[in-house]
Parts: C-alpha cells; sequence; structure tokens
C-alpha cells in the first residue's frame, strides 16, 4: 500500500471539504434599495462600508444623517478565501425624473463625502449627487448628471479608470477629509478620467480665495468638453493630457513632467503657462486667450490662433505664419521673409465702425477691418484676411489709415501681389497702421456729368455734319 499516497488524498479531502464549509457560511450581503418617492439613510457613524449593491431609482433619494465629514466607502464584499465580489453603486434616473444622492445636508452642516474603492463600481445616469469628498479607486461611469462636491475630487487613485458623459461637476475646491489615501492631500486630482461632453468647474465661490491645487494627470477630454478652474488656483499637469475639441479655462497652468496636447477645433485661456511645451496636432485649431502664450506652443503642422495680440511677437523666416482671430469673427495672417519684423499689436476693428468716403468709389460692404502696431524696418510684410467667397480682385479695394483720427485712403495700387484664394485676400506691404478691405463699385456720375456728356456729343455731332456739307 501506498502511505504515502494515501495521507496526500486525505489531505486534499479535508482541505476541500473545510474550505467549501466556509465558503457556504459567507454571510449573503443583502441588496438595498431606494424606489421612487423614498428616502433612505446612510446611518449616523464617522464611517459606513457598503458592501452590497445599492441603487437609487428615479425619485429616490439616498441621504447623509451623519456626522459632518463622515465617509462611505463603497467596495465589495469578501469571503474567507480572500476573493472579491465585485458591488456598485447605481445611480438610475430618468430625463424626467432625477435619482438623488444627498450627503451635503444643510440642516445640520453634514457634508459626507463617498469613496468608490477596489473593484468596487458606481453607475450614475440621470443622477443629481451632492457629496462633500469624492474619490475613486474603482470604477465609474457618470452620463448625463449633475455633481457638486463640497471639498475635492480625486478621480484615478487607483488603477481603475472613469468617465463623464453630458455630465457637469462643481468642485468647490477645499478637502474635507484631507486624506490621501482615497481622497488626496493635495487638491483635486484628475486621473485616468475621460471627458465627453461634459464640464468641470473648480472654484470656491469665494472672492479672494482659491481653491486648492488642481492636478491633471491622466485626462482626456473631448466632445465639447470644458474645464475652468478659477484664477489663482494653480493647475499642475503632471502626466499626459490630451484636449480634443474642448476647451481649458485656468489662471496659471504649470507643465511640470507631463504633456498637453491640443487637436480638433480647442481652445485655451490661461494668463501664464510655466515650464514645458504645450503640442498643437497636424490640422487642429487651438485659440489662445493672448499672444503672450505663443511662446510655449509647439505647432506640429496645425494652426493656432489668438484673438488678438497685446505683447511683442516675433516674425522671422523660420517662425510659422502668425494668425490673429478666431475661426467665428475671421482671422487675419502676418508672414515674412525679414528676420526683424515684431508684432507688437494686431486685433480686429468692427466692420460697421469702418466708414470711407472716397472720391469714386461706392463701398458695397466692409469685409475685414485691422488695426496692426508693426516694427518692420521697412521690410516687406504678407497680409491674409478672411473676406468671403463672393469677391474678385476686380471688385474688391483696399484701404489703408494712419491711426483712429485719419480718414482711409485708398492703397488698392499701393500694395503688392493682391491675390483671392479660397475666400482669402493676401496681399504684401512695408506701411503699417490700419488696414481695410471692401467690396465696392466704381461711382456713378453726377447728373451734371451727364449733361456735360451730351453737350459734348451734341457739339461732336454738329462738327461732322459741318464737315460733310463743306465736302458737298
Amino acid at each position: 500500500m501506498n502511505t504515502k499516497k494515501q495521507n496526500v488524498s486525505g489531505i486534499s479531502k479535508f482541505l476541500f471539504t473545510t474550505l467549501f464549509a466556509a465558503a457556504m457560511s459567507v454571510p449573503a450581503w443583502a441588496d438595498s434599495t431606494v424606489n421612487d418617492g423614498e428616502t433612505k439613510y446612510m446611518g449616523a457613524g464617522a464611517k459606513t462600508d457598503c458592501t452590497e449593491n445599492i441603487t437609487i431609482n428615479a425619485g429616490g433619494t439616498w441621504e447623509s444623517n451623519g456626522a459632518r465629514n463622515a465617509n462611505v466607502h463603497f467596495h465589495h464584499s469578501s469571503d474567507v478565501l480572500g476573493l472579491f465580489s465585485p458591488k456598485k453603486l447605481i445611480v438610475k434616473g430618468t430625463s424626467e425624473k432625477k435619482a438623488t444622492i444627498d450627503f451635503q445636508n444643510e440642516s445640520n452642516g453634514t457634508a459626507a463625502s463617498i469613496a468608490v474603492l477596489f473593484s468596487g463600481k458606481l453607475e450614475a445616469n440621470y443622477a443629481d449627487i451632492y457629496v462633500g469628498d469624492f474619490g475613486f479607486t474603482g470604477n465609474a461611469t457618470i452620463d448625463n448628471s449633475y455633481v457638486n462636491v463640497a471639498g475635492i475630487v480625486a478621480f484615478g487613485k487607483g488603477s481603475y479608470s472613469q468617465s463623464m458623459t453630458n455630465t457637469t461637476m462643481v468642485v468647490n475646491g477645499h478637502s474635507l477629509l484631507n486624506e490621501d489615501t482615497y481622497y488626496s492631500a493635495s487638491g483635486t486630482l484628475l486621473n485616468k478620467l475621460t471627458m465627453t461632453n461634459s464640464s468641470i468647474v473648480v472654484d470656491d465661490g469665494v472672492a479672494g480665495t482659491a481653491a486648492e491645487t488642481v492636478t491633471l494627470e491622466q485626462l482626456t477630454m473631448q466632445g465639447g468638453s470644458d474645464l475652468t478652474v478659477e484664477a489663482g488656483t494653480s493647475v499642475v499637469v503632471s502626466g499626459k493630457v490630451s484636449v480634443e475639441n474642448s476647451s481649458v479655462n485656468v489662471g496659471t497652468l504649470r507643465v511640470d513632467g507631463g504633456s498637453l496636447s491640443f487637436s480638433g477645433v480647442s481652445s485655451l485661456n490661461a494668463s501664464e503657462i510655466v515650464g514645458g511645451n504645450i503640442v498643437v496636432s497636424s490640422g487642429a485649431t487651438l485659440t489662445l486667450s493672448a499672444s503672450s502664450l505663443l511662446a510655449n506652443v509647439t505647432n506640429k503642422g496645425g494652426t493656432v490662433l489668438c484673438e488678438k495680440v497685446d505683447s511683442e511677437v516675433s516674425l522671422g523666416k523660420n517662425s510659422d505664419p502668425l494668425t490673429i482671430g478666431t475661426s467665428e469673427t475671421g482671422t487675419v495672417q502676418l508672414s515674412t521673409e525679414s528676420e526683424n519684423v515684431v508684432v507688437n499689436k494686431a486685433e480686429q476693428i468692427a466692420t460697421q465702425d469702418v466708414e470711407i468716403n472716397a472720391e469714386g468709389v461706392v463701398v458695397e460692404s466692409v469685409l475685414a477691418a485691422w488695426s496692426f502696431d508693426i516694427e518692420n524696418n521697412g521690410e516687406a510684410v504678407s497680409v491674409t484676411m478672411d473676406v468671403g467667397n463672393d469677391v474678385s480682385t476686380d471688385t474688391i479695394k483696399i484701404f489703408h489709415r494712419e491711426d483712429a483720427n485719419s480718414a482711409w485712403e485708398d492703397y488698392t495700387d499701393l500694395v503688392k501681389d493682391i491675390s483671392i484664394v479660397d475666400g482669402k485676400l493676401t496681399f504684401t506691404t512695408t506701411s503699417f497702421s490700419d488696414y481695410t478691405a471692401v467690396k465696392a463699385n466704381a461711382a456713378a456720375p453726377e447728373p451734371s456729368a451727364f449733361g456735360l456728356l451730351a453737350g459734348l456729343g451734341a457739339l461732336a455731332l454738329t462738327i461732322s455734319r459741318r464737315k460733310r456739307v463743306k465736302k458737298a
């Protein structure tokens, strides 16, 4: 008899029996549901561990009645084998009736926080969510919802990712718990987050103060998304941030070991950029709020717009053309082969403010008008204005004036290399201040001029008849 084999078999049977019995003895967590018209409470403790599926249906409310800065840790249940069973927090409303989590209890000053942990998951659709801090190490999908965070939000603290679609989030930006485990000790964190047609506003709403630091790590913004952070709050890019057809509105933007790239039609509004470069992808259009930001932009085949130039910008043979304006209001592009041209100012003049009184010219419409302050030392600069498709070199006139108090003069014959391609007028000039392009016709003769012409015609006819009579 093989005693060793019998012993192994006996041990296996013992382990199987023991573990099976232990598994069967694991308590079954009861799921909890809040239905239409119902309000349920999280409990009065300082910390509540939710290890069951919790569902708030349309018209239902899950409310906090605990102590201020209380915690709800929503994660998973585990059995004695150490196996994890993912649990879900489902907030499922409709377009007509929202499902609500209200952990900001105004009556007793409570602002309880929620952390979605480990393999736990938040699924919110047509939800209204009011919390203290909001932390994520687990999964989250938030769609068609409104989220109000009294403290800070920390996306992507763990290995899982989160997403927001058609959602608005307002973050007041001061940590209530100051806990680095599930939330963030250093302020709001946007990491492993994808935003689609969604907005996040970080603003404490108190004049003269600023929210805590906002850190952008792995963040994707797309489909018309918007990130707005109140001025005075430091925004740090420490990872890969991609912005497509979306906008970023901040005060000081610090690129610290990360990268910020723009694609599609996007915009960046900032007072200052510190650190690394911002990359504009091929084919992209990025609108900057100030020309001073141009020094931090690396353009890889896109179009970089600034609404106006109000600081020194150098043009040169090795630099990209400078484009000013917006895609909505029209643009002007400046370029030169010289190395010593500096643009101090370039901004639009409202077309309705352009008044031209030029003899022999009837202005049908003002197509574009720009004011320039350019140091070019007599060097030629190419100017390209958006004028639309319904014009040609035969019907367009170019006018110039020295300053806002001067009259517009016809410069059509004084500028060079006039052309119109795809609705854009290009000309070259060495004289700078203000330029406008108009669609115009030659003026019709005055009535007295018609009389003079008729008299000259009659005189010519009389002379011709006399000559014929004399010959006869």
